[in-house]
């Protein structure tokens, strides 16, 4: 069986070749292309998508070097996939290209670094979801504006008169928090939510214009700034939407860095701090109530990353997870997903650090009410449970569907092999078979011979009761007859 190693290998150099042979097909012949064609669109992009080396490779056959490769690509007009991406790879690079990049490409340095590649070793659980930064972040627009959003400088409304006669006003609020509308004069707005806003405004032209109703909606947000600080990716003071929240700001900074605390990100107003969010609880529960809408002057700190703990085994998300106060094992199997169906749960091996030394403590987690704490440091490892099913019985040979099968009370050896036509093979010799049974501390093994036929008769001295682990040994007759024939030739 081919190891995950040797797979990963082969899978890379497939891709390799896959990618390569894509480019070479789509495009028309090379000597052809290098004197009068221009690569097309589509062309360009796959190209663009090829790690750097093959670039180059491409750009020679065609008779070009890199940068008329590049200077054509930057002419061609962009394909509609490409247009609409709003995310790029941290540090222009992506993984895509690297695990694509051909082995013999490779020094043998690097080549030795990717074989030795451990794609198993677990990894801090949430910070994927920050593996790209925004190559734009665009104030929110055309969301829906919240009942008890709060109206301020520059937010603009969108009034509709109608009645007597029709129109509609664009009225932004100013630094005074003001709006001023014809025949109504100044209206004071800011502070107000949103739906006091509306009320207020078709109440006062009810009231003001004789036979005008006015219908409003929100035209425009108006634009904060708050501080990103910390451990974020990209810190620094951003410009967003009056809509934004604590893990919107968190992407317009491009995400946290790799020490970054995902569990105690902070709002701070004034000096206070107002709101700490919890990104796991949003992961892994969609619990978004603490994902507060930011004010300007707001700043998001976030702090470095607390005691951590490692669940590795039969679990569903194996991964390194961050610990609050008081949290305890199954908080924390609850956010790497819950215990897989083959975990043993009997036996779940804590490794932790005391006075120095490493130790082993042993939970069982099928006890109810079982609460354990843990610490920074911590290695949860949840085994499986033993391949070898119990109470079981196996048939093995010239049968029809060997295997292992359920061992009841009572069952005999019949009621393994029900008839010569549905259970045997028409070459199963039908005289001898073999009952092997093991004692119960696996230290001795007995062998029971019996007559087949006759078992399946129900004839009792052969049709042997059978015990749990016994295995059922069926032969083909030309075995008996090969046999015979190496004793025969040793004799």
């Amino acid at each position: 069986m081919k190891s995950r190693l040797q797979r990963k290998f082969e899978g890379v150099v497939k891709a390799s070749l896959f990618a390569l042979s894509m480019v070479l097909f789509a495009v028309p012949s090379v000597a052809v292309m290098a004197q009068e064609m221009e690569l097309s669109a589509e062309q360009i992009e796959k190209i663009k998508r090829m790690p750097r080396a093959q670039q180059e490779a491409i750009a020679r056959q065609f008779g070009m070097s890199l940068s008329e490769l590049e200077a054509q690509a930057s002419a061609a007009k962009p394909s509609i996939s490409s247009s609409s991406s709003t995310m790029q790879p941290r540090n222009g690079t992506t993984q895509t290209e690297e695990e694509l990049r051909p082995l013999d490409e490779l020094s043998p340095s690097e080549l030795e670094k990717r074989l030795a590649e451990d794609d198993s070793a677990l990894q801090p659980y949430g910070y994927e979801i920050f593996s790209g930064e925004p190559t734009s972040f665009n104030a929110l627009t055309n969301t829906p504006v919240p009942a008890n959003y709060i109206l301020g400088p520059g937010d603009a409304l969108r009034i509709q008169l109608y009645g007597k006669s029709n129109s509609t006003i664009t009225a932004t609020i100013d630094n005074e928090g003001m709006i001023t509308l014809d025949s109504l004069g100044p209206m004071s707005l800011a502070g107000l939510s949103y739906d006091e806003a509306k009320e207020l405004i078709r109440s006062t032209v009810k009231e003001r214009m004789i036979g005008m109703e006015a219908a409003v909606s929100m035209s425009e947000l108006r634009s904060i700034q708050i501080f990103v600080v910390g451990e974020a990716y990209k810190p620094g003071a951003y410009t967003v939407s009056s809509l934004s929240t604590v893990s919107q700001a968190l992407f317009a900074a491009g995400g946290v860095s790799e020490i970054a605390s995902l569990r105690a990100i902070q709002v701070k107003r004034g000096g206070d701090t107002v709101a700490t969010f919890d990104l796991y609880k949003l992961l892994t529960q969609g619990d978004a109530q603490n994902d507060v809408r930011l004010q300007s002057g707001d700043v998001v700190f976030i702090p470095t990353r607390g005691e951590t703990v490692s669940v590795d085994g039969e679990i569903l998300r194996p991964a390194i997870y961050e610990l609050k106060d008081n949290e305890t094992l199954r908080d924390v199997l609850g956010y790497a997903g819950g215990l897989l169906p083959t975990a043993y749960k009997q036996s779940v091996q804590i490794e932790r650090i005391r006075n120095g030394v490493r130790r082993i403590e042993t939970v069982d987690l099928t006890k109810p009410g079982i609460t354990y704490d843990l610490h920074g440091g911590d290695s949860v490892a949840i085994a499986a449970v033993a391949e070898q099913p119990i109470d079981s019985v196996m048939l093995i040979g010239a049968a029809v569907r060997p295997g292992t099968y359920e061992w009841r009370e009572g069952m005999r050896v019949k009621d393994l092999i029900p008839s010569y036509q549905s259970a045997l093979l028409p070459i199963t010799d039908l005289t001898f078979g073999l009952l092997v049974r093991t004692s119960d501390d696996r230290r001795r093994i007995k062998v029971h011979q019996f007559d087949v036929a006759q078992a399946i008769n129900g004839v009792d001295s052969e049709n042997l009761v059978l015990q749990p682990r016994d295995q059922v040994v069926v032969f083909s007759r030309y075995e008996s007859v090969e046999a015979e024939k190496t004793n025969l030739q040793a004799g």
